[in-house]
């Protein structure tokens, strides 16, 4: 199908590893359900995804995520995390200097442009290490429903913020629009079993079968590749495991070296100091 309504639909389930706590009514039919999915998300509302969920699926993707996570040393997760932050200072209050220097001059196209953009990828940036991923001991112990339910609105509330400062504006013209584009259709219905007509956008057709599982629907498909997926992605936790940090020490000499260029950079008062710094950056880099 040209737009893939199947993808607009695993769209919002696809998000099951990153979903959120906030619940929204849904009705107990499989049109009602796809269309509630589909119409929440073009309002941002990406918790909708996570009421969608049967519960056992709901604690399937919190195992997942919180393992991978505790294959992380901890000292390093944090410190990694405070270097994004910092340099996401810098980027955001060091941003003049940054573009007065003479590489990004001559990289750089529609200046005016290149400015917004900044501000809007630090903005983003800020809402994500401001979530519960922000630390270690919050990361370790996470709901994936309380992080999109703090985090995901916020996020593609900002997205859809940045593109209206377009004409273009994507995503409200294409994301939003196709969204509410698509039409959803009950073909039939047995117990628990229906067979739905998704047309999208584009006029294509395609008929889905969604199952009722612990009195959720959803598709079938995701119900028939959900245990394999969680099998092996348990499978790939066990493998990152073995492959922790060996040397932690010299990971976190070179992290305070990436962290000390940071502090000058945050320190500087003037574009030479600015600059002075950044050559230090290029030499670490150029070290490796």
């Amino acid at each position: 199908m040209k737009t893939n309504t199947r993808s607009l639909l695993a769209f919002g389930l696809a998000l099951l590893f990153a979903s959120c706590s906030g619940e929204i009514s849904l009705p107990d039919d499989a049109k009602g359900t796809a269309e509630a999915i589909i119409s929440n998300l073009s309002e941002n509302k990406p918790e909708v995804v996570w009421s969608a969920l049967p519960e056992s699926y709901r604690k399937d993707a919190n195992e997942v995520a919180r393992s991978a996570i505790a294959t992380i040393d901890a000292d390093v997760y944090d410190k990694v995390l405070g270097i994004l932050k910092k340099a996401n200072k810098v980027l955001a209050e060091k941003k003049e200097y940054i573009l007065k220097n003479e590489t990004v001059n001559a990289l750089a196209g529609n200046k005016d442009k290149l400015s917004d953009d900044w501000d809007n990828f630090t903005d983003l940036l800020d809402i994500l290490l401001d979530s519960e991923l922000g630390s270690y001991d919050s990361a370790k112990n996470i709901d994936l429903g309380d992080l999109l339910a703090n985090t995901g609105g916020d996020l593609m509330d900002k997205l859809a913020a940045i593109s209206a400062l377009s004409d273009e504006d994507k995503w409200k013209k294409e994301f939003v629009a196709k969204m509410n584009a698509v039409k959803v259709e009950e073909v039939s219905t047995s117990g628990e079993e229906a067979v739905l007509r998704i047309t999208d956008p584009d006029g294509e057709v395609e008929e889905q079968t969604w199952v009722k599982v612990e009195d959720k629907w959803i598709p079938k498909e995701l119900q028939a590749g959900w245990k394999d997926g969680v099998a092996k992605a348990k499978e790939e936790i066990k493998e990152m495991e073995t492959t922790k940090v060996e040397d932690k020490a010299k990971v976190m000499l070179v992290l305070n070296m990436v962290d000390g260029v940071l502090e000058q950079l945050d320190q500087a008062k003037s574009q030479e100091e600015f600059e002075a710094a950044l050559k230090g950056i290029f030499n670490l880099v150029g070290n490796f």
